[in-house]
Parts: structure tokens; sequence; C-alpha cells
């Protein structure tokens, strides 16, 4: 499947916009995954729930972002293991689209109870789509729909 490599758009810089828009271009250097379906269906799940996942909304409503993780492995059938791996490749899908130095930004540390260690990427995962929509001056849920779709 093609990716997709997120650049801003020629609209905005003509004054027919009046944000920065994004768009999603074709990357012809990637290479597609061998089971990168149902990973990428979890990732762009994923990404959607952390898109959304406000700290107001956490505030509010702690369990949302366990219980977002958890429907999506029922939904899925993806263990705890399949959704740290889906994480782990929209971390590298933000990463491509939002133009973030790989090199400077922090790798998470996954050890322990697999459980712990999800919601911990998942935690770093937020931070990095906030990092990320900060960069490409865009909302967290474009960067993260971006991603989800180099991912697809």
């Amino acid at each position: 499947m093609p990716r997709l490599t997120l650049v801003r758009s020629s609209r905005a810089a003509e004054g027919r916009g009046d944000r920065d828009e994004l768009e999603a271009l074709p990357d012809a250097t990637a290479e597609a995954e061998e089971d990168g379906v149902s990973e990428g269906l979890v990732a762009a799940e994923v990404a959607a729930a952390l898109a959304g996942a406000t700290d107001d909304v956490l505030s509010s409503a702690p369990l949302m972002l366990p219980l977002a993780l958890s429907v999506c492995m029922e939904r899925h059938d993806a263990g705890t293991e399949g959704l740290i791996s889906a994480m782990l490749s929209l971390r590298r899908a933000v990463l491509a689209v939002s133009g973030l130095d790989s090199r400077s930004e922090p790798v998470p540390l996954v050890a322990g109870d697999p459980r712990t260690a999800a919601l911990g990427l998942a935690e770093y995962t937020r931070g990095l789509l906030v990092r990320a929509a900060r960069a490409c001056a865009a909302a967290p849920d474009d960067v993260a729909s971006a991603a989800a779709a180099r991912l697809a």
C-alpha cells in the first residue's frame, strides 16, 4: 500500500486558507509491512483516541485512555504486545509526517509489566502527538490522521 507524508498545503501558501493546511502525499521510498493491515488499523484507532485525549478530557475522565486502549485491543483481537507494536509504529509515523527530528525525540522505554508499559507508551505517544502538532502548526487529530494514513 502507498505510504503518505504530511506536507504544508499550497492552498494555505496562496492565501486560500485561513490557517496552514496539511496534506498527505505518497512516499515512494517506504516499503509495505507484511502485517501492516491489522497493525495499521490498531494504530489508526489508537491515534484517534490519543488525539482526543486532551488534558481536560483526562482530568474529567481519567479512565478514558485505559478504556480506549482496551476497546481497541478487543475490537482488533490484539493483545498487549500487538498494541505496543502498533504504538511504536505510530510513533515512527508521527515523527515522519511531522518533520520532528527522530534523533532528538526520546525513545520510550517499554519494559516491565506489559499493561503498564502499554499505558506508559500511550501517554508518551499522546505527548508526541501534541509536540508534532505544535511543530506542524496543526491540530493533533490532523497529525494523527496523517500518521494513520501513512500506516494504512
